[in-house]
């Protein structure tokens, strides 16, 4: 409920605060003292339209602040937390307007987008007045309305209703999708397997290439590596006059000589004696290597051919061998994720037809319990209707579900399922019954209203009724009626009324009076709290007679009584 409403700037109001209490508070006053501005207020703080025309004269910013208090519609904790928003004690929505048109809101202190405010203030309250009355204009609200009367097994087979045409939808999309890409997706897969044949019949390991080039490279200087070889073997031993293993054996035997006189000598002829071992195994070395090289034009032919292979592979697929197998294995997994489209499409297709069943099943149930719901509900209305003064209107719900094969249903199935649902109401005896938006007045819609949300009050989850003059032009005994209804309302939820009728005004738990008052060029709005004796007094005035009146107030004190 609101516990707190404080208005600042806006019209003629300079600064208000409105404490509030459970049950039906009740705001009279005389016409003009400001009544319908604070129910401004309210529709604006609850996301309503607001115009810079409502800042006041001369200030910078008009302001509107609400506080909530706890329990609140589960609706509006899931808004919160989707929004990021930490749930207090306390609910804070405040809104601004400034003089240039800009508008800020708050929940909590923290800013929100004006939707993300709007969807959680249609939660929190509900406005309804001969000038305000959208919600019940709305067709598309009257679904929302039967099924909230229907309770908990129709709001269930709706959530039911809503999953499965959400799933169905997701089914569909993406099956369309798959098939509409069939062709492309097929030739995508035969020219990611021809591309996958192609790497894989030419066996190609990165580490293939170097040594092949090496070998090639060998091939290609066969003769001139045979003609080092052999010179470098002659060198040490091919030639007797000057080959080097025979100058150094002579070294040797010299040196030898020399140590065999002088010790120091021992040391250099050991180094000797090793490097003369180690020419001669050079040699035999060079020896082997010459022996190997090989004059092989046909084994270099098949390795160039072999090396461009590779080359126009890479070229094609990558640029460098390694690129060239990671291409290969990305070309696979494309494959892999296209050939198992084409598999599941198949158990799409039977996911498709199982959960198009079940939705088929679920609207259908649900279509008919909103069919017998809506002749109780038309029936209490009318009910309400007649206890309210309109005798001669006859009110009904007409529920219309979709007809034909099951394809047909089916695309007529939406996330409330199969049906057209819409309040029709006759205004005089023998004519037909037409949609409320089309003939309704608007105290008709005021008084259908309240009688709706009468029937409604023990389900609908809005925590707070915001009626505005409702009861214009009604007689007392009706006046009566009406603040029956309220009281009944407002057993189970806050209601906010402002009323001309003191039959209303009596039943009130809560009894408050706008005064407007003007000093030298300036006007104020304040509001009052009335206790016993000014309680008395203003019923009195309302009722017609002098707030001095014994008899007037005799009057009051027993309609006060008679509501309680």
């Amino acid at each position: 409920m609101i516990r707190l409403l404080e208005i600042s700037d806006f019209g003629i109001i300079g600064h208000l605060e409105i404490t509030l209490y459970p049950g039906l508070n009740v705001l009279t006053g005389e016409t003009g003292a400001g009544k319908s501005l604070i129910v401004e207020a309210i529709d604006a703080i609850l996301g309503g339209r607001i115009s810079v025309d409502m800042v006041r004269l001369g200030s910078r910013r008009a302001r509107i602040q609400a506080v909530f208090s706890q329990p609140l519609p589960p609706g509006v904790t899931e808004l919160l937390a989707g929004s990021g928003i930490e749930l207090e004690d306390e609910l804070y929505l405040s809104r601004e307007i400034g003089s240039d048109g800009r508008g800020v809101c708050r929940i909590n202190g923290s800013m929100v987008p004006l939707q993300t405010y709007r969807s959680a203030g249609e939660l929190l309250a509900d406005i309804h007045g001969q000038h305000d009355t959208q919600s019940l204009l709305r067709q598309s609200v009257h679904i929302d309305m039967l099924d909230i009367y229907a309770g908990a097994e129709a709001l269930s087979l709706r959530q039911q209703v809503s999953e499965s045409y959400r799933i169905r939808t997701e089914f569909a999309a993406t099956l369309t999708d798959i098939r509409e890409r069939s062709e492309e997706r097929l030739r995508r897969i035969d020219y990611l397997r021809f591309q996958v044949n192609e790497i894989d019949e030419a066996g190609i390991v990165p580490e293939e290439v170097a040594a092949l080039e090496e070998e090639r490279n060998i091939l290609s200087n066969a003769e001139r590596l045979y003609a080092l070889a052999d010179q470098a073997y002659e060198e040490i031993y091919g030639r007797e006059a000057t080959a080097a293993v025979e100058s150094l054996s002579r070294a040797v035997d010299a040196v030898g000589g020399i140590s065999a006189v002088d010790s120091k000598w021992k040391q250099d002829l050991d180094r000797l004696e090793s490097l003369l071992a180690d020419l001669e195994d050079y040699g035999r070395t060079l020896a082997g290597y010459r022996s190997s090289v090989e004059f092989d034009p046909q084994r270099l032919a098949q390795i160039q051919d072999r090396l461009d292979r590779i080359g126009r592979l890479c070229t094609k697929y990558g640029g460098t061998p390694e690129s060239l197998i990671d291409y290969r294995s990305s070309a696979v997994k494309e494959l892999a994720s296209l050939e198992e489209q084409e598999y599941s499409a198949g158990n799409l297709e039977k996911d498709l037809h199982d959960i198009s069943i079940r939705l088929l099943q679920d609207a259908g149930a649900l279509s008919r319990l909103r069919q017998e719901t809506a002749v109780v509900f038309s029936q209490r209305v009318a009910g309400e209707l007649k206890d309210l003064g309109l005798l001669k209107q006859v009110f009904s719900v007409t529920v219309s579900a979709a007809e034909g094969d099951e394809t047909h249903r089916l695309e007529s199935i939406g996330p409330k399922g199969m049906d057209n649902v819409e309040m029709m109401i006759s205004l005089n005896p023998g004519q037909p019954a037409m949609p409320l938006r089309k003939v309704a007045s608007g105290g008709e819609l005021s008084r259908l209203a309240l009688s709706i949300k009468t029937v409604l009050a023990e389900h609908d989850m809005i925590p707070v009724m915001i009626f505005d003059e409702i009861d214009a032009g009604i007689g007392g005994r009706i006046g009566g009626t009406i603040a029956e209804r309220m009281k009944r309302i407002a057993a189970h939820r806050q209601v906010i009324c402002i009323t001309h009728t003191p039959q209303i005004a009596a039943a009130a738990d809560n009894h408050m009076k706008i005064v407007k008052s003007a000093d030298n060029d300036s006007v104020s709005v304040h509001i009052e709290r009335l206790m016993d004796d000014e309680r008395l007094r203003e019923l009195s005035s309302m009722i017609g007679v002098n707030d001095d009146d014994v008899v007037g107030r005799d009057i009051a004190a027993r309609m006060i009584f008679d509501s309680k």
